[in-house]
């Protein structure tokens, strides 16, 4: 079994001097009971702010007492059809999709008053949101029962709140298609213009400057990097996967705060054996993207799936979901499909986390918790994982509880600013730096002296 993940961070504390009562409360799992229990699909760095949406509305969580807020300002900014609700890293800027009621457009059942759904952003210390418009098309859906004309949609949002990212309905050759965008400096940028198909961006790095997604329909990994004119484009490589010595697809999900990591689930469908049932299991593995070295392996998931089949067990489509990526090549994610059979509920809903820059293994998330001496009750299961902060340092997702049969939305957040293992080792680096800088400086003062 691998170590705990968070050790190089206590490590480097003890090295500092931190005492080891200290250590042990470092970490700590906030519960949001119902009716907070919502996934939080945002959260700003440290989990000090959450972000959620309801049936009845939106809301803003308070970390330092579990608290909902509904979200404050004339127009709610409400959770459209396709957005993401995300939070920047000092929780001040908020992503979604904002629905008015009523506008007037023109419908395709007839001149009828409808909806209009757009990607918008809200300035919690305003209290205003600004809607965030189109690339130049629309279509028409039924969202709710209600006639909704779409122009964007947001899926992500920067950590300093200076970029919105997502899908815009655009014109192509006449025909109306899904193009990825950034919102930067008040221009909806089209990052793939002349693309035929549909695409999405997803993730930004958290000063806007590198965006990740995919440019068309066969959702292959693509990031954007900014180089001073315009957003340059780069494709993901293939990554091989020691399972099936195939060949993979990369995506291109989740991106990191500082732009190098980006991972995602892969569109390239495998089949796995298990013992005599050939087939047992399809997954669409996940992968992990160095951008700066531009190269890509598939995340190993021995640990996380290993069910049992039986003669009732058909063939699953397990699909691997990427959730987060930190700056130091931290992923969460999760695998859900449909089991049916001998195994019932054994595959269908387990999340993992992945250690790129330790020992490269792969551990269900229940355990990490445990490592985390967070540890949950016997008959308490994480089963979904929904948002990391852009820092790396707080995660957010739901356990269900057999005893009780209660989902409860949760936040696993340091109590004390820890940084990742990666700021630690360059604030090591730099100390080293400065010392060398003091002694040669001590020497030449012996010089002179």
């Amino acid at each position: 079994m691998s170590q705990p993940f968070h050790l190089p961070k206590l490590a480097a504390l003890l090295a500092a001097g931190v005492s080891s009562s200290v250590l042990a409360s470092s970490y700590q799992l906030d519960v949001y009971a119902p009716p907070n229990n919502a996934p939080i699909t945002g959260l700003s760095n440290q989990g000090a702010w959450g972000v959620t949406s309801r049936s009845s509305g939106e809301y803003i969580l308070d970390g330092s007492n579990q608290s909902a807020q509904t979200l404050p300002g004339a127009n709610a900014l409400r959770l459209g059809y396709g957005n993401t609700l995300s939070l920047s890293g000092d929780g001040r800027y908020i992503s979604g999709g904002s629905t008015v009621p009523g506008a007037t457009a023109a419908c395709t059942s007839g001149n009828k008053i409808c909806n209009v759904s757009q990607a918008a952003l809200y300035d919690r210390h305003t209290g205003s949101w600004t809607t965030l418009g189109n690339l130049g098309g629309t279509t028409t859906l039924s969202v709710n029962g209600q006639q909704t004309v779409e122009l964007s949609q947001a899926w992500g949002i920067s950590a300093s709140g200076n970029a919105v990212v997502g899908q815009s309905w655009a014109t192509v050759n006449g025909v109306s298609r899904l193009h990825p965008f950034v919102y930067r400096n008040g221009q909806m940028v089209d990052l793939a213009p002349t693309v035929a198909g549909n695409g999405r961006a997803i993730s930004v790095s958290g000063d806007g400057s590198v965006v990740s997604g995919y440019k068309s329909s066969s959702a292959v990994g693509t990031i954007w990097k900014w180089n001073g004119s315009s957003y340059a484009e780069t494709v993901a490589p293939t990554a091989h996967n020691p399972k099936s010595n195939a060949l993979v697809a990369v995506a291109a999900d989740k991106l990191s705060e500082n732009g190098i990591w980006a991972a995602g689930s892969s569109v390239n469908a495998m089949a796995v054996q298990y013992g005599s049932f050939p087939g047992d299991v399809v997954y669409f593995p996940t992968t992990l993207w160095n951008t700066q070295t531009n190269t890509a392996i598939v995340i190993p998931y021995d640990h996380v799936i290993d069910p049992t089949p039986g003669s009732l067990d058909p063939v699953r489509n397990v699909k691997g979901t990427v959730v987060g990526v930190s700056n130091s090549g931290v992923v969460i994610g999760m695998y859900n499909g449909p089991v049916t059979g001998a195994t019932v509920g054994t595959l269908s809903q387990d999340t993992w986390i992945y250690n790129a820059y330790g020992d490269g293994a792969t551990m269900s998330f229940d355990s990490y918790l445990a490592s985390m001496g967070q540890p949950l009750t016997a008959t308490q299961h994480v089963w979904q994982l929904n948002a990391m902060s852009a820092d790396g340092s707080a995660i957010s997702g739901m356990y269900y509880d057999t005893a009780t049969g209660v989902s409860s939305a949760f936040v696993l957040h340091p109590t004390l600013a820890v940084p990742e293992p990666a700021t630690w080792a360059q604030l090591g680096l730099g100390l080293l730096a400065v010392g060398g800088l003091l002694r040669k400086r001590a020497l030449a003062s012996k010089e002179l002296a």
